[in-house]
């Protein structure tokens, strides 16, 4: 209840501060998270190697003063190329995009506004979520992460993260129960779409869910994308789509709110072959 996959949209500054472990929506909404992120996604993994080792610098002897170039890529030694891919011959096509606006207040009512876009592909188990200068993809399929700025691309292994967020839902499922979901029988207009009204409650948090039918969206693929966050007990007969939800944490007082304001129906392609690639997939 704590996280949804709009979460995951926060990928971009998100999955271990990089692309973040999904928390919950008050954490993904942080801006300093955000900031912190976006400078280690721009720096990438060649940047902090050449920062933990120095950069370029002169250093004197006794007798001479020496050169000493320190700069590391990803096919320096030791390295080898473990981390760096030529190409990725892979291409994500996407045909619907939620454009949708995320806010934590506080409980005086302030709080600052993120945009976020998240893609979805009809018939295919993957996600795009773009925020700013970066565009995310968590691909379920092969179970990989595409991080996408500046003309390049970063992978990472999606799959030890989704094992950690099932065993970790396993083990809260075995010591405290779920929420499920409840309909209230009241219907909301967002987006131009009615919405049915669902709620759901435990001891922390309150949350208002609203879900269309009839968008276009493939809801088995839909449900998929929440296999990288099982926290939220998403019914598995649901054959609709979130365009909004609030969610109210009862401990502190904050409302995390996420409404989708425009549902734009146009194919958007990306092909990876055209960015520069660092692989991190094999270290995580």
């Amino acid at each position: 209840m704590k996280s949804i996959i709009f979460c995951c949209i926060l990928a971009t500054f998100s999955f271990s501060s990089i692309y973040g472990q999904v928390s919950s929506a008050e954490q993904a909404v942080k801006k300093a998270e955000k900031k912190v992120a976006d400078k280690m996604i721009e720096k990438t993994f060649n940047g902090l190697v050449n920062k933990l080792f120095g950069s370029d610098s002169t250093k004197t002897t006794e007798n001479t003063s020496v050169r000493t170039d320190s700069t590391v890529t990803s096919n320096s030694s030791p390295f080898g190329g473990l981390f760096s891919s030529k190409t990725v011959d892979k291409e994500f096509k996407f045909d619907m995009t939620l454009d949708m606006e995320m806010v934590t207040k506080d409980k005086k009512g302030k709080g600052d506004v993120i945009y976020v876009k998240a893609h979805y592909s009809q018939d295919s188990a993957y996600i795009g979520t773009e925020m700013e200068n970066i565009f995310n993809i968590m691909d379920f399929g092969d179970k990989k992460n595409y991080a996408l700025m500046g003309g390049k691309v970063t992978i990472m292994n999606l799959e030890s993260f989704i094992d950690k967020a099932n065993k970790k839902a396993k083990k809260k499922e075995e010591n405290e129960e779920i929420p499920e979901f409840t309909k209230t029988g009241k219907t909301e207009m967002v987006a131009g779409y009615k919405c049915d009204e669902y709620l759901v409650e435990d001891e922390d948090f309150t949350g208002h869910y609203y879900i269309a039918n009839g968008i276009g969206l493939n809801p088995e693929v839909y449900a998929k994308t929440f296999d990288a966050n099982p926290a939220i007990n998403y019914p598995k007969d649901q054959r609709g789509v979130i365009l909004k939800m609030v969610i109210e944490n009862t401990k502190d007082k904050t409302t995390t709110t996420m409404i989708t304001k425009e549902v734009i129906k146009q194919e958007l392609n990306y092909d990876l072959s055209k960015y520069k690639a660092t692989d991190l997939s094999k270290l995580f």
